[in-house]
């Protein structure tokens, strides 16, 4: 089952006092290249979720994002739901959200942009 969160529905989850934990499931390549993220978002491997998972917050919502919204943040979410998370991918991923021209933020250590 495709969960997504479009992306009026994410950015009016960042604005609730109890918004999302926002984890940015881009592949290690894809996020190598890239020298920002979506602010409030930490970085997960995908490619480990199993090790991560469980260091995830039952009372946060959930909302993972890839390059383009699509095979690994749908698994991720996916993932995550038949584990007892509460979690979406974000329609549309990293690309969707800046193209529509919304901030994103140097990645922790990156230089400043």
């Amino acid at each position: 089952m495709d969960v997504r969160v479009t992306l009026s529905e994410f950015k009016s989850l960042l604005g609730r006092s109890f918004g999302p934990q926002i984890i940015d499931v881009r592949r290690n390549a894809t996020h190598a290249e890239s020298s920002s993220v979506i602010p409030g978002a930490i970085r997960r491997d995908p490619d480990t979720i199993s090790d991560w998972w469980r260091d995830l917050d039952l009372a946060y919502p959930i909302v993972a994002y890839c390059a383009h919204g699509q095979a690994v943040s749908q698994g991720a979410a996916a993932f995550l739901r038949e584990h007892g998370l509460p979690a979406d991918h974000l329609e549309g991923g990293f690309a969707g959200w800046t193209g529509a021209g919304e901030a994103a933020v140097p990645k922790p250590g990156a230089p400043s942009l």
